[in-house]
This record gives structure tokens, sequence and C-alpha cells, in this order.
């Protein structure tokens, strides 16, 4: 009834989708791009709160670190020193900025020289300065050619992009100028969490502008050249764009916020929406071919492909909302919009695509089955049904094994490829400096101005020891191993407190800075712990370790943490790995009951489980061999990818069973005839939709395209030659018995 109306008035139609869809749409505007990693916490999160604890105690916020690379001389030659020096007008010359910390603080420290003599005392006395123990691989390089810079911004907004870029191109644009003036040949290069961020939001818009213009027109090219009709392209490519833009309506409706993963949420929509509308146009376009008129073209097309469908968009969304499980607030965003997204097209498809396509001019000549090849493909499986059969047994054994060969490693400075700029200058903090790795440690002694205890000091300085010797470590730096401080050591006179502060407030260059190393009260120290460049499993482990010794030796006192932008990533890895496996879990027990219940078969059911079990344990077992890092991609392509690729075991399963309730033989074939050259359609168009993730310079997005087309390419092999052998093979489930008990084959 509704078809019929519909059809009957199709600009009413058209012009009623149109305006949902654009007050849908309307809701976009409450979207806001959050840049910062925090936005992949809850904000209620353990690892989360920790990190925010001390940051607060110890007044850590957000910096950008300058490296300054002499390329002829080391930045100790005059010339160069005086741009570092000239570096702390940034403080008062541009917005937000609260510290510049550099060498040039350390040089105040010296009592013999004067700010006349500054350059020319570092010429005379540079080995001592590059062998000062805070100076060497923390502000300057061992050999002196680099100088670091960290510069501490206190940016308002809440993570916003826009007042995160201007900072960022201000802070630019001053270093330009001073390397410019001074004219010495100094390169500057930029890392450190700001850093991180701004890269963020550039792959971010780098990524919308290059995703939507390619995926229409790559979508385009495909439908047009396979349905050789350019309207049908363009009805299937409008049909799948309206749920993209519904689906980011309703989002923007919900007042979600996005973070850089759900950059292409809009081309898994897409996909997905193309992909099940293929199974409709296929059905309607033969149907129009064999001479019937459009109206009884879309009844047939629907009877065929109505319940499929809406078994198939059931499934998908069902995939996608089982990224609900994880912890991280990006990824269950990136699931719900998905979902919105799956629901409309499933509407769009059956509600406006029939009038889209109605005054389609259909080629009698169309014969998708001869240009797959499908005749071809029955005589081979019918052939060689029993090789099939133990060619696939072998690759599931095979890949049980080798899926093994992956571990859980999650680095928000490695989100970028090699190439990248910012992962480059990063890379210089690591080879030239202590490292960008560094976990914090609050060593709390739990009474006002406790840091100054004799026993609190040694147990801190045996902490710092036990540290340096540990293999993964780099470097060790806590307020409590100035030489200044541990002169008054010792004397417990309580008159004598003020007098230690003073001592450590006048010893501490801003470099180190001293409220970020001494709680406000004196009550804890600050120990920051600079790590070598460590997988996620080998830094928890650290971890686990340190937090033993402590627990061991610090007594009668206590800490807090550790805390660190890779350590708290490692552990949401593991956390998320974890959930997506859940997700899985569920995801098969639905795969299993539908295809039960389509066949009204437990061998149905695991036949729908087996086929789509083992092309997500192949790709990822190939994924150890590339690869062997799950990170965050990887772990969300876990969790939504059987809702993605169940689609075609559930097509194949509702049309055998069609076909069996009508015929007694030829069932196989008659199934791939109808139902192959739409499965190929389907897994071509979501592989090179897909596959436009590989234009991303972001790793999770990498790595979401890789695996998933890896995944959907050999379930399509599964869905085609395994299924069918294995309906061969176990011959021919029935649905009913005679007397219709049901009947379990």
């Amino acid at each position: 009834m509704l078809i019929a109306t519909t059809l009957k008035h199709p600009w009413v139609t058209v012009a009623a989708a149109l305006v949902v869809i654009a007050a849908l749409g309307y809701g976009v505007g409450g979207l806001r791009l959050n840049a910062s990693y925090d936005a992949y916490f809850d904000t209620n999160d353990p690892l989360l709160a920790v990190n925010n604890d001390l940051a607060d105690k110890y007044a850590i916020d957000e910096s950008v670190i300058v490296i300054l690379e002499s390329v002829k001389h080391d930045m100790l030659v005059p010339a160069h020193y005086a741009v570092i020096d000239r570096m702390r007008a940034a403080e008062h010359a541009l917005p937000f900025i609260k510290r510049v910390s550099s060498i040039a603080d350390f040089v105040d420290l010296y009592p013999e020289i004067g700010a006349s003599t500054k350059s020319s005392f570092l010429q005379l006395n540079r080995d001592r300065v590059l062998s000062d123990e805070y100076v060497r691989r923390l502000l300057l390089s061992g050999d002196g050619r680099f100088a670091l810079i960290e510069i501490t911004f206190a940016l308002p907004g809440g993570g916003s992009a826009d007042v995160l870029l201007n900072a960022m191109a201000q802070l630019r644009a001053f270093v330009k100028q001073e390397i410019s003036l001074a004219q010495v040949p100094i390169i500057a290069h930029y890392t450190g969490t700001l850093a991180l961020k701004e890269a963020y939001v550039l792959v971010v818009r780098h990524d919308l502008k290059m995703f939507l213009p390619a995926l229409i027109l790559l979508f385009l090219a495909t439908l047009w050249v396979l349905f050789s009709s350019f309207w049908v392209a363009v009805s299937i490519l409008l049909n799948a764009l309206l749920a993209v833009v519904g689906a980011f309506g309703v989002a923007g409706w919900m007042e979600f916020e996005l973070a850089s993963i759900a950059v292409y949420v809009p081309v898994i929509i897409a996909s997905i929406a193309i992909a099940s509308a293929v199974h409709f146009t296929t059905s309607y376009l033969h149907s129009r071919a064999d001479e019937q008129n459009p109206m009884e073209s879309v009844r047939h097309a629907l009877t065929l492909n109505l319940l499929p469908l809406a078994l198939t968009s059931f499934t998908t969304i069902l995939g996608f909302l089982g990224l609900a499980f994880s912890p991280s607030p990006p990824v269950r965003t990136v699931g719900y919009i998905v979902a919105f997204g799956i629901a409309l097209s499933f509407l769009l498809t059956v509600i406006l695509l029939p009038v889209l396509l109605c005054g389609v001019k259909v080629k009698r000549d169309l014969d998708l089955r001869a240009v797959f090849q499908i005749p071809l493909l029955i005589r081979f499986i019918t052939a060689n049904s029993r090789s099939i059969l133990a060619s696939f047994t072998l690759v599931a054994l095979l890949s049980a094994a080798g899926v093994f060969g992956n571990e859980i490693n999650d680095n928000v400075f490695e989100y970028f490829p090699d190439s990248h700029e910012f992962r480059q200058d990063t890379r210089l903090i690591d080879e030239e400096f202590s490292g960008v790795n560094t976990i914090s440690y609050s060593l709390e002694t739990g009474q006002p101005y406790g840091i100054f205890q004799q026993v609190f000091l040694e147990k801190m300085e045996s902490f710092s020891l036990w540290l340096r010797a540990q293999p993964e470590v780099n470097r060790v730096v806590t307020i409590a191993d100035l030489p200044q401080i541990r002169q008054v050591v010792g004397v417990r006179d309580p008159s004598s407190l003020m007098r230690y502060r003073r001592i450590a407030e006048d010893n501490t260059p801003a470099a180190l800075s001293l409220q970020h190393h001494v709680s406000e009260d004196y009550s804890a120290l600050h120990a920051a712990v600079y790590l070598k460049n460590l997988d996620a499993r080998t830094m928890i482990a650290f971890d686990h370790r340190v937090r033993a010794w402590l627990d061991r030796d610090l007594t009668p006192f206590s800490y807090q943490g550790g805390a660190g932008a890779n350590l708290t990533f490692a552990h949401l890895g593991q956390r998320n790995a974890a959930s997506m496996v859940y997700s899985l879990g569920i995801s098969l027990v639905v795969i299993a009951l539908i295809a039960g219940l389509i066949l009204r078969s437990v061998k149905a059911a695991w036949i729908g489980v087996v086929c789509n079990v083992v092309p997500v344990l192949a790709a990822y077992a190939l994924w150890a061999l590339v690869d062997g890092k799950i990170a965050l991609g990887g772990a969300v392509v876990l969790g939504m990818i059987l809702g993605i690729i169940v689609d075609d075991t559930i097509y194949l399963l509702a049309r055998y069973r069609r076909l069996n309730q009508t015929q007694s033989d030829m069932v196989i074939p008659a199934m791939l005839n109808q139902v192959g050259p739409a499965l190929i359609i389907t897994t071509m168009t979501l592989s090179m939709g897909l596959l436009i993730g590989l234009l991303s310079d972001f790793a999770p997005i990498l790595a979401m395209s890789s695996l998933s087309v890896s995944i959907i390419v050999a379930a399509l092999a599964a869905d085609l030659l395994v299924l069918p052998a294995l309906l061969q093979r176990t011959a021919a489930i029935k649905t009913f018995s005679a007397n219709g008990v049901l009947r379990v084959s």
C-alpha cells in the first residue's frame, strides 16, 4: 500500500523525503569537533581522573615543544643562543602562554655571569653546560645541535579546534619571525601535546576534503559502469548521501561530540547504504529487463529483498551498536551515528529509491551473471566441493593459530605515518633528548612541608636510583635530586621549614618549574619518568613493576599514578579490545540465531557462523604478518565487522530457503545465479568505498580501512565458495519435514 502510494505520487514522495532529511540535517550545526585526546575517555574514567588529579596538583598544563636545530654549528654559538633567549618574549607577545622554559633559565642560575656576558660565557664553558645533569638531553642534545623550548599554554574553549589552530599559527609565526630576524641557519620543529592535537585537527580537515569528493566520484563512476546507466548510479548515490546527512543531523540534534576517528563515518555509512541498495536495484533491473512494468518490478524486487534487506539492516545496526560496549566515547559515537545512517538507508531504499528508479530505461541485454562468470563458478563448486572445504579447514586452522601473533599496542604519538611532519619532529625527542614517552608518579607524605623529611627524601632517592636502573628508563627528573636541596636535608627544626622552601624556590630553574614538581603545600613530590619507545604491553608491565616497588618500599608514605598519555592509551587500548571481543561474541550469537531462524536449522546456524568467523580470523592473522599491532582502529573493526559481512550470508540463506520451498533440484545454482552478481557488486562497492580510508594520514583510519576490506573480500570468497559447498555436502538442508515438524538435518 505504501509503495503503491509513493509510486502514484513520485514527486510528493521525493519532496517529502528531502524535507525530512533537511529537517534532520539541520542538526549538523550542533556537532562539535573535540581536538583533545582526552575526548577518547569518559569523564568519570579512573585513568583520566588520575591524569587530571596530577595535572591539577602540579599545574601540568598543555604545552608545545619547540626544537631548534642548528644547521651548521650548535645552539650555544652566541647568535644561535640569542634566538633561544629572545623566545622568552613569547610569554608576553602571544595570548594564552603561561610559561616559556629553556636553557636560558639554567644559564640565569650561574652566579658568576651577568646578562651582558652570557654569550661569551656559554662559548667558553660549552662542555660545562652540556655536562650539567639537568641540561644534557633535557634541554640540549648531547652535541648541542638541538635545543628544546617548552611553551606552556592555557587555552580557553574546552578543546575548541579553532582556538587551538589559531594559537599554534601565532606561535609558528612568532618563531619564524625570530629566526628570520636573527638571520641564522636554524630549523624549528614542533611536538608536544598541543602539536599532537593540532595534527589531529589538520588530519580531520584533510580527510574531510579528500573523502567526500573521492567517495562521490568513485561510487558514481563504479555504479555507472556496472549498471550502464548514469541515472541508476545517481539514484543509488543520492540514496546513500541522504542517509549520511540524516545520520549526522540526528547526531547533531543529540549534541554528540566528534573526535578524529569520526571522519571515516560518512565513508562507512555511504558504502553500506550503497551495498544494500544494490540488491534491490539488481532485482528491479532484472525484472524490468523481462519486460515487466515499473510497479510490478518494484513489487517483485521488494518481495525478493524486503526480508533479507530488513534482516541485514538489523544485523548491521546491531553490529555497530556493539561499539556501545567500548570504554571510549568516540568509538561509541561512531557506532551510534552509523546505526542511525543504516536505519535511514533502509527506509530510503524501500521508499525513495523505487521512485527514483521508475524512470530508468533498462537495456534488455543486461546480464550480470555472464559478466561475473557465475556459471563457471557453479561448475567449479560442483566439481570441487570437497577440495574447497578441505582448503577452508586448513585456512581456518592456520588463521586461528596466526591471529595470536597480534598484540595490543596503542600509542597516541604514532597515530601518524613515518613521513608525517609531526611524527618526524616527535622522533627528534626520542633520538636527541630523553623521549616523549613519560609516566608521572606523585609521592605523598600526607602533611604540609613533609617532602623535607630526611626519611622521605631518602626513599625518594632510593626510588630514583631504582628507576634509573630499569632497562626501559631513559631519564628520571625530580626536584629532590637538586644538589642545593640535598644540602639542607637532615635539619628538622620546624622553624626552618620556610628556609627550605626559599632554598627550593631560589634554586629551581624555571625550566623545571617548582610548581610543576612540588605540590602547593610541599606535601608531595612529582617524579617524571622518561621512557624508551615501548609497546603498550611492556609499558603496562613496567608500571605494574613500579607500583609493586612503591607498595613495598615507600611505606609509611603513599603515592598516586602512574599517569601519562601513552600509558593511559595503553590501558584504554586493552580495555577497548576486550570490549570489542565481547561485542564480537554477541554478534556471533545473533548471527547463529538469525541463520537458524531463516532455514529453521541448527546446521544452518553453524554454517552462518563459520562462514563469517573464519574470514575475520584470516584477516587478523594476515595483519599479524604485516603489522602485528592492534590499536584503536583495529579493535573497532573487530567490534563492527560481523554486522557488515553477515549481510551476504543472510541474502544467500534467505534465497536458498525461498528456492528450496519451490523446487527440489538445482537450488544452489539458482541461488548463486540470482544473488551472486549482487554480492560481487556490493563487495566491490564496499571495498572501494572503504579503501578511501587509505588516503588518510591517521593510523586508526588506515587500520580500519585495511582490515575491513580484507575481511569483506575474504567473507565474499567464503560466501560464494564455502557456503554453497557446505550446503551441497550436507545434502541440502530441508526446511520442514512432510508433516510440518521442525527438522534438524
